[in-house]
C-alpha cells in the first residue's frame, strides 16, 4: 500500500514496517479502483480511530479519493484520533552498528492534532518504541529515530533529536521545534538588532516583533486609551501621552504642555470656532447666552464690546 498507493514523504520507505506486529493496534484501511490503490488511512482498533487519509487534498483528483477514504473509516465507526500510546515495533536501521541506538520510525501524522502523538521512547520492556508526549520527535522524513543522538529541550525538559534543536541566542538556550515556534519570536532588541526572545518577553506591532526591553529605542510606545503598542509614527503626544492617531484632534492653541493634539474627548470648541484643550476652556454668561473662550482670551474686552452692543440695540 506504500509502495504503490497515494503520494506521501513515507511512500516506498521500509520504515513504515514498524506500524506492523503481533501486539499492534494499527490496521491499514485502503481503497481500490480495479487495480489500482487510490487512498489510504491508518486505524487504530483499540480505540477506534483513524489517523490522517491519503492522499493529501492538492487537487480536485486527489481531494475526491481524500474525501472518500474519510467517509470510509468513518463510514465504519472510526472518529479522529492520533498515535498517542501505541506501540510501534523496534527495528534496528540498516545503518546502525551493532551498539547503536538508531531504530527504524516513519514520520508520524499528527492526526487529531495533539502534540503527544508525534514523540517515543524506549518502552519498559525495550521491545517495542512507544507513542506519547516525551522522547524523541519522530516528524522527521529520514525514516529513523537515534537515542544515542538525543538532548534535552532547556524551555520543556522534553528529549528531543539533537540534530533537529534550534538556538535560541536571546537567552542562549537549546530548545526543542515544538518550542521554538510556540514560545520563542524572532524581535527586534537593542541597536535594532534581531534576537530570538520568548513572546511573553515581546510585543507585536504590526507584521514584527519587538522586545520588551527596547522598545523605546525601537520608537514603540503603548498608546494610552487602549493599552496597545505602536510606532511613534502612528501617535501623537497628548496631555494624556501618546495616544494612536485615530483617536485625537489638531488643537488650534498649544495647551499648557505644549501638545498640538489632544484626545477626542478633551477638547472644546470656542465662540470663534477654535479647537482647545478642555482643561483651557473658560465659560462666561454674557447677555443670557454661554461662551466659551480660550483662558487667555481678553474675555473683558469681549464683555465690554457685547455689553455696549446690547444698549445700543
Amino acid at each position: 500500500m506504500y509502495k504503490d498507493g497515494p503520494d506521501s514523504c513515507m511512500q516506498g520507505e521500509n520504515c513504515v514496517e514498524v506500524y506492523a506486529h503481533e501486539k499492534s493496534v494499527l490496521r491499514l484501511a485502503y481503497l481500490t479502483q480495479g487495480n489500482e490503490i487510490h487512498a489510504r488511512c491508518i486505524v487504530r482498533d483499540d480505540e477506534m480511530e483513524w489517523i490522517r487519509c491519503y492522499p493529501n487534498t492538492n487537487s480536485t483528483e486527489t481531494q475526491r479519493w481524500h474525501t472518500a477514504m474519510e467517509a470510509a473509516v468513518e463510514g465504519a465507526g472510526y472518529t479522529h484520533g492520533n498515535f498517542d500510546g501505541v506501540h510501534l515495533d523496534k527495528v534496528r536501521h540498516p545503518d546502525a552498528g551493532r551498539h547503536d541506538n538508531k531504530w527504524m520510525m516513519p514520520y508520524l501524522d499528527n492526526g487529531s492534532g495533539r502534540r503527544c502523538d508525534t514523540y517515543v521512547q524506549e518502552s519498559s520492556d525495550w521491545n517495542t518504541l512507544i507513542v506519547g508526549s516525551d522522547g524523541l520527535e519522530a516528524q522527521q522524513q529520514d525514516g529513523y529515530v537515534d537515542f544515542d543522538n538525543q538532548a534535552t529541550c532547556d524551555e520543556c525538559g522534553d528529549r528531543m533529536d539533537e540534530d533537529n534543536s534550534c538556538y535560541v541566542d536571546g537567552g542562549e538556550m537549546s530548545v526543542c521545534e515544538h518550542c521554538y515556534q510556540n514560545v520563542f519570536v524572532t524581535a527586534i532588541g537593542r541597536r535594532g538588532h534581531e534576537t530570538t526572545v520568548r513572546n511573553s518577553d515581546a510585543v507585536e506591532v504590526g507584521d514584527q516583533w519587538y522586545h520588551t526591553e527596547y522598545l523605546s529605542d525601537n520608537d514603540i510606545y503603548a498608546c494610552e486609551d487602549d493599552g496597545e503598542y505602536y510606532h511613534v509614527d502612528d501617535l501623537c503626544s497628548t496631555s494624556r501621552g501618546y495616544v494612536h492617531t485615530d483617536r485625537v484632534t489638531a488643537l488650534d492653541e498649544e495647551d499648557s504642555d505644549g501638545n498640538t493634539y489632544a484626545h477626542d474627548n478633551d477638547i472644546a470648541t470656542t465662540h470663534d470656532g477654535r479647537t482647545i484643550h478642555e482643561s483651557a476652556a473658560v465659560t462666561e454668561t454674557i447677555n443670557g447666552v454661554d461662551v466659551v473662550f480660550h483662558k487667555d482670551d481678553d474675555i473683558a474686552a469681549y464683555k465690554a464690546e457685547h455689553n455696549e452692543e446690547k444698549e445700543e440695540a
